[in-house]
């Protein structure tokens, strides 16, 4: 069974949803699962979650300072104001045009919403923030009476009462709204909050010594005016953007023995990626992608780029945190040597220095065959965790025997669990025997996804920008919590929560 805290006012537009947004987020990063809850809320502000159903912006806030997911559960119904209309959604979809006066006739409708959705939420949290409905007492009855002081005492609710001192009736309207309060309302009130408040040593502490002595209430924070609009998703995406590259660059090492160009083409189908074939190495500089490909004559191209200064290149922009990919030769080029017992592309038994970046020795064999191969990601690096399980297919040109050291991080094993892929220890070197590596459309995706990140490459991905928004606003939650709690009393507002100072 949850803790229940309900949120009211003495008047409209007291701060009831921002002090319920916060008290969520303290809740939260206390470690307490929490929901917010209000029943009915009446509003312009509307959120679109799914696509298709309807919420208030304010539920929609607090349920993401809470860390869970938006759903009709916080916001069971809602009339949406539209002008002279108003609108009933019931668990997110349109209902009925309704006029306040008859809100009573929903009443069926509203007992049957709480029963079904209440229970569970108090089932699943710790803790329910519920917000009550404009003011919560006057001296006429409103059609929404039943959303506050009914509803506290309903669900068991601890309340907490918020006052908006910048309206110059504030204190004689709080004072008043606790003399029309019945005694089991009173009882439950567990103490006040002034916001927008500004310091007066007149009329306010007037009042406020008579609402302590006579009601028996305390202040539990004096809350200035604080600016806490959220903006809008496409504003701060904008911001995302604003510093972010339009391409990445892929540099692929044009040898004289390139061979296996077919095992690029589908790079060049993917967005803001762009591939150069390098013939010199000042065109290394700007490409956070150096890919060495497969040869027709390994040792022969490899020599070639020792004599242009490639090679070299390649290691300074490997220093500089640019990330490099070996595939077939280009992976035994990587490699610490290759040795060719045979004399097949050199002299006899000849042992030929590689770049070095992978802790690998290449032997070549007089046995040559084409396996195909279908295999998966496996690693233990945190950037490619994304990666881990995805599938990858292609073949292999088997010309060699090779040996791993075990200081060597597996990349990609096959269907036998044979390593056919290893990577550095930061990730940003890779080799593998595996051409047709990037036919594979979801490895392909997911990996060009990740480079781009760390290359600071703009992703039009839907996903990418929601989490870049939920991060945005977790963080101004955050900063709103701290403005918001050293103006607190937070002894008193731990006891009221039940939370251990």
């Amino acid at each position: 069974m949850s803790k229940n805290i309900m949120i009211l006012s003495n008047s409209e537009g007291g701060g009831k949803s921002f002090l319920a947004t916060i008290i969520c987020r303290y809740l939260t990063v206390n470690n307490k699962k929490v929901s917010p809850f209000k029943l009915l809320n009446i509003t312009k502000k509307i959120e679109t979650i799914n696509g298709m159903e309807v919420i208030s912006k304010a539920q929609a806030l607090q349920a993401e300072a809470s860390d869970i997911q938006v759903t009709t559960k916080v916001n069971p119904a809602l009339v949406k104001l539209l002008g002279d209309n108003k609108k009933l959604y019931i668990d997110g979809k349109f209902y009925r045009d309704i006029e306040y006066s008859l809100l009573k006739e929903c009443g069926q409708e509203f007992e049957e919403l709480f029963n079904t959705v209440f229970e569970n939420l108090e089932s699943e949290y710790d803790y329910i923030v519920l917000e009550g409905e404009g003011a919560c007492k006057c001296m006429q009855n409103k059609p929404w009476d039943f959303l506050n002081f009914e509803m506290a005492k309903r669900t068991n609710s601890d309340v907490i009462l918020i006052v908006d001192c910048s309206k110059e009736d504030a204190f004689p309207s709080l004072y008043g709204t606790l003399k029309l309060l019945e005694k089991d309302e009173l009882e439950i009130i567990r103490g006040i909050f002034l916001n927008k408040y500004i310091e007066n040593e007149g009329d306010h502490n007037i009042f406020l010594n008579r609402i302590s002595d006579e009601f028996g209430l305390n202040i539990i924070g004096n809350i200035p005016e604080m600016n806490y609009d959220i903006e809008k998703q496409r504003v701060v995406n904008e911001r995302f953007y604003f510093d972010k590259k339009t391409i990445l660059e892929i540099g692929i090492i044009n040898f004289p023995g390139i061979s296996k160009k077919t095992d690029f083409y589908p790079l060049e189908k993917e967005d803001n990626v762009k591939i150069t074939y390098i013939n010199d190495k000042d065109q290394l500089s700007d490409k956070d992608i150096i890919i060495i490909p497969g040869s027709r004559n390994t040792l022969s191209d490899l020599e070639y780029i020792k004599d242009k200064g490639i090679l070299d290149e390649i290691i300074r922009q490997k220093n500089r945190g640019k990330f490099i990919l070996g595939v077939g030769s280009g992976f035994q080029m990587l490699g610490k040597t290759i040795n060719d017992i045979y004399g097949l592309e050199g002299e006899k038994d000849e042992t030929v220095e590689g770049i070095n970046l992978l802790p690998i020795d290449t032997i070549f064999t007089l046995n040559k065959k084409t396996v195909v191969t279908k295999g998966q990601i496996v690693n233990s690096i945190d950037i490619y965790s994304d990666l881990i399980g995805k599938k990858v297919y292609g073949y292999e040109l088997i010309n060699c025997e090779y040996k791993i050291n075990e200081a060597a991080i597996p990349f990609i094993v096959d269907g036998y669990n044979n390593i056919i892929g290893i990577m550095d220890d930061s990730g940003y070197v890779i080799g593998t025997y595996l051409h047709g590596l990037f036919e594979s459309d979801e490895f392909r995706k997911a990996f060009l996804e990740i480079l781009k990140i760390k290359f600071n490459v703009i992703l039009k991905n839907q996903t990418i920008e929601n989490k870049f928004y939920s991060k945005y606003k977790k963080s101004k939650f955050d900063l709103l919590l701290n403005d918001f709690l050293i103006n607190v009393d937070v002894d008193k507002l731990n006891s009221i929560l039940g939370l251990k100072c």
